[in-house]
């Protein structure tokens, strides 16, 4: 029996490690989701940006290292870039999030 691959999330990625870095969290998201970021990251602050359809930024926070639990629930339902950005000012990843 052939076994299917895992789905992929349908997310525009802006890196190529973009689905390992999505490979946690759930998509589309409703009170939570977990951001996974590759080794190279650890030990670095790194700031998660939320931003609606209009480009304002809705959210901001930040978090130590490779891998962080976001609570989402105060995002109302819609479309967001999420970006988030490195200690040294790199966009580490950005992904279009479906909040329900």
């Amino acid at each position: 029996k052939s076994k299917k691959p895992p789905h992929k999330p349908k997310v525009h990625p802006k890196s190529p490690d973009l689905f390992d870095l999505l490979k946690d969290y759930p998509l589309p998201v409703e009170n939570s989701m977990n951001i996974v970021l590759p080794p190279r990251y650890d030990g670095t602050r790194n700031e998660v940006r939320f931003f609606d359809a209009s480009g304002k930024a809705v959210r901001t926070t930040t978090f130590q290292g490779t891998a962080y639990k976001l609570d989402v629930s105060q995002l109302d339902p819609g479309v967001y870039l999420l970006k988030v950005i490195s200690s040294n000012g790199s966009i580490a990843m950005e992904a279009k999030v479906l909040k329900q």
